[in-house]
């Protein structure tokens, strides 16, 4: 469970949290495990949603391997920076006083502003193997999978067009992309 949701179950202590099966699958793998944890980045996405200027975040799917008591490898895939958010429903009572009905609506919420030394530390560590792979997600598409050092150097706009028309933009679209003067 992501330290918010937790924080917003203890802060509404009337609803019950019910398990997710993933939240099952983490609980189980971390009763049978034994040996030391590796983990591997899976699939990695930077995601921009919104206007042009709006903030850029990265999320990936991360396993986690060891063995159990057995010898046996187990395995789970975790999400990591990108979570789901419930929201309370409200309503007044007769004496004005507010209460709590329920979860209103639940959010896509991130949580790693996007940095390439994000990358580049997950890279260190040994986390980035050859099967990882990276794309970019807007707030309708996933454009990918891109070479690493693509995904690391160039911006989201310019990674976007060449998901869409298979080619980096001219330096005249990419200032029409941009809003910005371009300089070759």
């Amino acid at each position: 469970m992501h330290p918010k949701v937790k924080t917003f179950y203890e802060q509404n202590q009337q609803l019950d949290y019910v398990k997710t099966v993933s939240d099952n699958l983490e609980e189980k793998f971390n009763e049978q495990v034994s040996t030391d944890i590796k983990s591997t980045v899976e699939r990695m996405y930077r995601v921009k949603l919104g206007g042009i200027r709006s903030s850029e975040y990265l999320w990936y799917d991360q396993k986690d391997s060891g063995r159990d008591n057995a010898g046996n490898e187990i395995s789970i895939i975790r999400t990591v920076g990108k979570y789901n958010m419930p929201h309370a429903q409200y309503r007044f009572d007769g004496a004005n006083k507010k209460e709590l009905l329920g979860i209103a609506d639940v959010t896509t919420e991130y949580d790693i502003p996007w940095s390439p030394k994000l990358v580049d530390e997950l890279e260190e560590k040994g986390m980035i193997t050859e099967k990882t792979q990276v794309a970019i997600q807007t707030s309708s598409m996933s454009y990918g999978p891109f070479p690493l050092e693509s995904f690391k150097s160039n911006e989201f706009e310019d990674l976007s067009f060449l998901g869409q028309n298979r080619r980096y933009p001219t330096l005249e679209e990419k200032q029409i992309l941009t809003g910005k003067k371009v300089s070759k």
